[in-house]
């Protein structure tokens, strides 16, 4: 809910509450037979046998339940400078048990400089924190059910090692920018700068090969990013019949998602990471390989583009509507399995 008092005068403050709540669930069946009698039977009552193997029957089930709470304040002064400060709390089936709720601060300012009939200007700056949650079942132990190669008799297979005391990962971010609107908002032209930190990033530690269990997750690293972004629109065309819009963005990353920590641990890997043993000092997309022929390790750059951007048009004839849409990504790169050997 929302209340507004004063909502008029030389200081006017709005006061918000709310909650929400989030309950998602996964669910994968996969079996496939061979030898059908004929291509227009599909069912696998018919069919000669059951595959197994990486194609063996599987069935998976996940679910997550998240349940958050937020208030807001905001306060405005002569219209001109708003001051912003919220508060969120969040608690997830995915945390470990022992954790509890993860609560996230956030301030904000924002100040208009000058209104005139052909340009008004606002300063903007703000902090805040959000997080990332740990993934369905992380934090337990869990098996997987499979048939074996010795008379295709089901077994029990180790799968994830799990972690008890997992908890989210939490991004602390700094912001700055700058609007400016012209001739009644037809151009404006935004710069922003924003700089992020990451503690608790969610990795994977090693563990003995004995163990016969996947790596668990653990929030072990810290990271860094920061880049800038230029945004830039124009409608040279607005009639009641006729508007013609254009505009810009462009971005550059100045730091990439950069490891500052590893908690000691060098052979952390990022979750769906395929490449191994991340260095601090190295992009968390940072695309690597050990040559097969020497050992030696092979770091590409980041997987992720440093720079990026799109440009966009909407117009308008009557009750006609045509848009456009172009994206561009630039500093990133890609690496094959034959280009990993030739290496």
């Amino acid at each position: 809910g929302t209340l507004s008092y004063p909502a008029e005068g030389t200081i006017t403050s709005t006061l918000s509450v709310g909650a929400e709540g989030h309950h998602s669930e996964l669910r994968h069946l996969r079996i496939r037979g061979m030898g059908l009698p004929s291509s227009d039977i599909s069912g696998l009552d018919f069919a000669e046998s059951i595959t197994s193997g990486p194609f063996a029957p599987l069935e998976q089930y996940s679910a997550i339940a998240t349940v958050g709470f937020f208030v807001q304040e905001q306060v405005g002064v002569w219209d001109r400078l708003y001051l912003t400060g919220g508060l969120r709390a969040d608690g997830s089936s995915a945390f470990g048990d022992d954790f509890g709720v993860q609560v996230y601060p956030k301030i904000s300012a924002s100040y208009v400089i000058e209104t005139t009939e052909w340009w008004s200007g606002k300063l903007r700056a703000a902090w805040g924190q959000s997080g990332k949650l740990p993934t369905a079942f992380a934090k337990v132990q869990t098996y997987s059910l499979a048939r074996g190669t010795y008379y295709d008799r089901p077994i029990i297979s180790l799968d994830d090692y799990g972690n008890p005391d997992l908890k989210p990962e939490v991004g602390t971010e700094i912001e700055f920018g700058l609007e400016n609107y012209f001739l009644g908002n037809l151009a404006s032209i935004e710069v922003n700068y924003w700089k992020q930190t990451t503690e608790d990033a969610l990795l994977r530690g090693a563990i003995p090969l004995i163990e016969g269990f996947n790596a668990p997750l653990m929030n072990v690293a810290a990271l860094k990013s920061s880049g800038v972004e230029l945004i830039g629109q124009v409608t040279p065309l607005n009639t009641e019949d006729l508007s013609l819009t254009v505009g810009a963005t462009l971005t550059h990353l100045i730091d990439n998602g950069v490891i500052t920590d590893l908690g000691g641990d060098s052979t952390a890997s990022r979750v769906g990471n395929l490449y191994l043993g991340m260095e601090v000092g190295e992009s968390i997309n940072a695309i690597t390989y050990t040559s097969q022929i020497d050992n030696r390790r092979v770091f590409y750059g980041s997987r992720e583009p440093t720079t990026y951007g799109g440009a966009h048009a909407n117009f308008r004839y009557g009750r006609i509507r045509l848009s456009t849409n172009l994206s561009f990504g630039a500093g990133g790169v890609g690496l094959d399995h034959i280009q990993a050997q030739e290496d």
